[in-house]
């Protein structure tokens, strides 16, 4: 079955399709950006073998592996929506949204699908914490969605405009994926890869399959591909690569930024060109943001410390030895909390996004799809596609509706995620759930995943930041709140937050 709004304007591919012998395609004109297109091919009978379920029926969410849905959401207008300008993403949310439901084309079943997107899908499956939002939640909790297609690694831009890592974590990621694939028997076709996944493989040997490395050790290594010819572009920042350049040849050419005074002039006779003195600044700028990472990692090794000894304490009992644990760890609190004092402010965000970069990847419970991905994607270049661009191959494949739960389960924990998202992401859940409501920390008491080291939880939950939970930890806050009986009265419907958040969806 294709649909599309124009499909004349595609007879040239069509045709032989339709045309061929025994063939069963069909086409339908129809605009797949309105859900009524949807329900019409339902309601009209195009799909004779499948059979309708509704919500509350037996089997209502079992998966249907009859029917797959295919299609392009390449052509993607800015358009004015909850929270995004993406016609894309509000489409795969809203096309996700359908199969607790039993609607749209989840009318026999919620059926899997495989969508081609503009490659920006940073907001649809984040690569890093620094991307984490209350959208990508959403989806998370309607769906498992995997990059199959990716495009090629592009020059690394700066804040949100990058992946969000530092490039050891990218490749610790990386390695990950890399080893889960083969161990399903699927390895990367050569014209399939990048440089990255030459790099992941190099460090994987070193480092006994880990891929956890130093941001010096990771620096080192990537000047080493720079200086053999291989480029970093992408997974090392423009200033780094720009700087090893130089490096290499000021090594063969020592004088190359030195000019002779003319003659008969006073003062040294070797002065530095307009050229040697920007090559100085950039190089005390890398050298400066190299000490600052420095900084940030020894930090980030205590707070990972910190996390490890709360995780020991969570499964201790009484009088075996929790009281010296506890004092333990007051003790490195202690000394993180005067380490991050001496960092700049504007640097300490820094801190916590290696900090959380690290425990999302090491993570015993998915917390971003993009970590527990089951295969690296296919690169594809962008002229393989018509007209030029870079693509993403987004399969999604819904999740059942909890046990014991009505479709409109997701209206009510989607209101109460989107208020709890709006707190700053690095806020502790703490104080997000005190910005919801007044005295709403009682809830914290009603959630134990939350201190449940198997599911990510931690021992002092001021150190567990709201990007950082998971679609359980806001499930059970959800809940809670709602049976909370200091709640506020009138939220007793399901838009009660983003109404008075502002939000019309």
């Amino acid at each position: 079955m294709l649909v599309d709004s124009s499909p004349d304007q595609w007879d040239r591919w069509i045709k032989p399709l339709l045309e061929e012998p025994g063939s069963t395609y069909k086409v339908v004109q129809g605009d797949i950006t309105l859900m009524e297109t949807f329900d019409r091919l339902v309601d009209e009978g195009i799909f004779p073998h499948q059979k309708r379920v509704h919500p509350g029926e037996p089997d209502c969410q079992r998966p249907n592996d009859t029917l797959l849905v295919t299609g392009s959401l390449l052509w993607d207008p800015k358009l004015p929506g909850f929270g995004f300008d993406s016609m894309t993403k509000q489409l795969l949310l809203q096309y996700a949204e359908q199969a607790w439901k039993n609607s749209r084309f989840h009318a026999f079943g919620p059926v899997r699908s495989l969508l081609w997107v503009a490659h920006d899908v940073r907001n649809i499956i984040p690569r890093s914490e620094l991307h984490r939002g209350k959208y990508d939640f959403f989806l998370d909790t309607l769906g498992n969605n995997t990059e199959v297609v990716t495009q090629e690694h592009t020059a690394r831009l700066a804040g949100r405009g990058t992946v969000g890592r530092e490039p050891q974590h990218e490749i610790e990621s990386l390695v990950g994926a890399l080893q889960r694939g083969r161990d399903k028997g699927m390895e990367l076709p050569a014209h399939r890869r990048d440089n990255v996944h030459d790099f992941a493989d190099d460090i994987a040997g070193m480092t006994n399959g880990t891929g956890i490395m130093s941001a010096a050790e990771m620096q080192q290594y990537l000047k080493e591909q720079e200086y053999a010819g291989k480029s970093t572009v992408g997974i090392n920042s423009e200033r780094a690569i720009d700087s090893y350049k130089i490096e290499k040849e000021l090594g063969e050419t020592p004088d190359m930024f030195k000019t002779s005074r003319k003659k008969g002039s006073i003062g040294n006779p070797n002065t530095i060109s307009d050229a040697g003195k920007k090559a100085s600044i950039l190089r005390a700028s890398v050298a400066h943001i190299k000490n600052i990472r420095s900084k940030t990692e020894k930090l980030a090794n205590l707070g990972q410390e910190i996390y490890a000894l709360e995780c020991t304490i969570l499964g201790l009992e009484e009088g075996t030895g929790k009281e010296e644990e506890l004092a333990k760890l007051k003790t490195l609190q202690a000394e993180f909390d005067t380490g991050l004092q001496k960092i700049t402010t504007n640097y300490r965000t820094a801190v916590w996004s290696e900090i959380d970069d690290r425990l999302a990847i090491r993570s015993p419970v998915p917390r971003l799809a993009w970590d527990s991905r089951p295969f690296e994607p296919l690169i594809a270049k962008p002229e393989e596609v018509w007209p030029a661009m870079p693509v993403s191959l987004i399969d999604s494949t819904p999740r059942p509706l909890p046990t014991g739960k009505a479709p409109e389960w997701y209206d009510w924990l989607q209101d109460f995620a989107a208020a709890l998202m709006i707190s700053p992401p690095t806020m502790s859940i703490v104080g997000a759930l005190e910005n919801l409501q007044h005295g709403a920390t009682d809830l914290l008491a009603k959630a134990p995943s939350l201190t449940d080291p198997k599911k990510g939880g931690r021992l002092n939950l001021q150190q567990l930041r709201v990007r950082m939970l998971t679609v359980e930890m806001v499930e059970e806050l959800c809940q809670a709140y709602r049976e909370w009986p200091f709640r506020n009265p009138d939220a007793n419907h399901t838009r009660y937050f983003r109404l008075k958040l502002g939000k019309n969806r």
